[in-house]
C-alpha cells in the first residue's frame, strides 16, 4: 500500500520531482532578496513603432547589496521553451545557391515565403559576427556594418542597384542588432544583483563584451533613459494582432480578404477571439475611415480611394508609414516633394532605374546566349569524341588485318 502511495506522489510531481527530492529536514528556506527588476514588465508587445531596445527600469537596494553573496543560486532560472533555432530550412535552401527574395516596389522588406528564412539568417549573422559593445546600431562603425551587409548579400539574391533592397538589409540588421541588445539585458535583469550578473555572465557573448554591457546598464544615464522609454511606451494607444510577422507579409497573405488599406487596417486590429477591435482608438480610426468614404459617395471596395482615406486619417510621420510598419517605404512630405533638389534627384533616379532595367535585360539575354553556346559546344565536343573513337578503331582494325602480297 505504501508503494502505491509513493508512486502516485511521484507522478504528481511531474517534471519538478527531482527538485523536490533535495528538500528535506536539513534544508532551510532562503530569505527573499530584491531583484534587478522593480516591477513585472510586459515585453511581448508587437508594436512595430517601438524599438525592441526599450528600457526596463530597475531599483537596487544599496543597504542590502553589501550583504548579498554571489554564488550559483544567483544564476537566472532557465524556462522551458522551443530552444534556439538551428537554421535547418536555410541550410536546405542554401545548397541550391543564393536564396531569392521578392521585394516589391514601395516596400523595404521581403513579402515572399522566404521571409522567415531571411529574418532568421540575419539574426544568426548578428549574434555570431556583430560587435555588441556598441549601444545601438547607429553607433556601429561603417567597416563593421559593411562586413555584416556583405555576409547577408552572400546568402540572398539582391539587386544592390535598388534602394529598396539596400534599405531592406540595413533596416533588418538594425532591428536584429537592437533586439539582441534587448535579449541580453533580459539575461542581465534575471540576476539578483549587478555583481552576480558580472560573475555569472552568459554564453551569448564573450566575457569582456558582457562586462562592458553590464557597466552601461548599471549607469545612471542608462537608467534615466530606460525610465523615459518606459513612460513613452505606456502612452501607446494602438496595438495590432499581427504578431512578429511583418505587415508586408500579412498584406501578401491577406490580399484577397483585405484588398485595400482600410480593410487591412481592420484585419490587423480585429480580435477574432473576442470578435471586436483590440482597442477603442483602433475602432475609432476605422469608423472614421468608413465615414470619410461614405461622405465622398465611395465604396470600400474602391482600392485607390480607400488607400487615400487611410493615409488621410492616420496622417504622416517623417521616415515612417503610419499603420504599415517599417517595411513600407514612406511617402515624402509635401515640402520635400516641392523641393527642387528632390525633384532633380527623383528624375535622375527614375532615369537610372530605366537604364538599370535595360542593362539587366541585356545581361539576362547575354546569359541565355552563353548558355545556348555552351550547350552547342558540348554537343559538338561529343560528336568530335565519337568521330575520333571511330577513327581510332578503324586504324586498329587495319593494323590487325594482314596485307596481301
Amino acid at each position: 500500500m505504501g508503494q502505491s502511495i509513493r508512486g502516485r506522489r511521484k507522478g504528481r510531481r511531474g517534471r519538478y520531482g527531482k527538485a523536490l527530492i533535495g528538500e528535506g529536514r536539513g534544508t532551510q528556506a532562503q530569505p527573499p532578496v530584491l531583484n534587478l527588476r522593480d516591477t513585472e514588465v510586459d515585453t511581448s508587445s508587437n508594436d512595430p513603432t517601438q524599438s525592441p531596445n526599450v528600457g526596463l527600469d530597475y531599483i537596487m537596494d544599496d543597504a542590502n547589496e553589501a550583504h548579498r553573496s554571489v554564488d550559483i543560486e544567483d544564476m537566472p532560472t532557465r524556462k522551458r521553451g522551443r530552444g534556439p533555432a538551428k537554421g535547418t530550412e536555410f541550410e536546405r535552401l542554401r545548397k541550391f545557391g543564393k536564396i531569392p527574395l521578392n521585394i516589391k516596389d514601395g516596400q523595404r522588406g521581403p513579402s515572399c515565403e522566404n521571409y522567415n528564412v531571411f529574418s532568421g539568417r540575419v539574426t544568426t549573422i548578428v549574434r555570431l559576427h556583430a560587435n555588441m559593445r556598441h549601444a545601438s546600431w547607429t553607433m556601429v562603425d561603417k567597416e563593421e556594418k559593411d562586413e555584416l551587409i556583405d555576409r547577408v548579400r552572400a546568402d540572398f539574391v539582391l539587386d544592390w542597384t535598388q534602394s529598396s533592397h539596400r534599405e531592406c538589409v540595413t533596416n533588418t540588421l538594425a532591428r536584429k542588432y537592437n533586439a539582441f541588445h534587448y535579449l541580453l539585458r533580459k539575461v542581465y535583469l534575471g540576476y539578483e544583483t549587478h555583481e552576480a550578473a558580472l560573475s555569472g555572465g552568459t554564453t551569448l557573448v564573450e566575457k569582456p563584451v558582457w562586462e562592458v554591457l553590464c557597466e552601461r546598464w548599471s549607469s545612471q544615464g542608462f537608467k534615466k533613459l530606460s525610465k523615459t522609454n518606459r513612460k513613452n511606451r505606456q502612452k501607446q494607444q494602438i496595438n495590432h494582432t499581427g504578431g512578429r510577422k511583418s505587415f508586408v507579409r500579412i498584406m501578401e497573405e491577406k490580399h484577397e480578404q483585405a484588398p485595400n488599406l482600410v480593410a487591412f487596417y481592420k484585419e490587423v486590429h480585429w480580435s477574432k477571439k473576442k470578435s471586436r477591435f483590440i482597442s477603442e482608438t483602433a475602432e475609432h480610426n476605422y469608423n472614421l475611415m468608413v465615414e470619410r468614404l461614405k461622405e465622398r459617395d465611395l465604396d470600400e471596395n474602391d482600392n485607390e480611394a480607400a488607400n487615400a482615406v487611410f493615409k488621410e486619417v492616420l496622417g504622416q510621420r517623417s521616415g515612417y508609414a503610419r499603420g504599415l510598419g517599417y517595411s513600407v517605404t514612406p511617402e515624402p512630405s509635401l515640402s520635400l516633394r516641392n523641393n527642387r533638389d528632390y525633384q532633380r534627384i527623383s528624375k535622375e533616379n527614375e532615369k537610372n532605374k530605366i537604364n538599370a532595367d535595360l542593362y539587366k535585360s541585356q545581361l539576362e539575354a547575354l546569359k541565355t546566349d552563353l548558355l545556348e553556346f555552351r550547350n552547342q559546344f558540348q554537343d559538338f565536343e561529343k560528336q568530335m569524341n565519337t568521330r575520333l573513337t571511330e577513327l581510332q578503331s578503324q586504324r586498329e582494325s587495319h593494323k590487325e588485318t594482314p596485307v596481301d602480297v
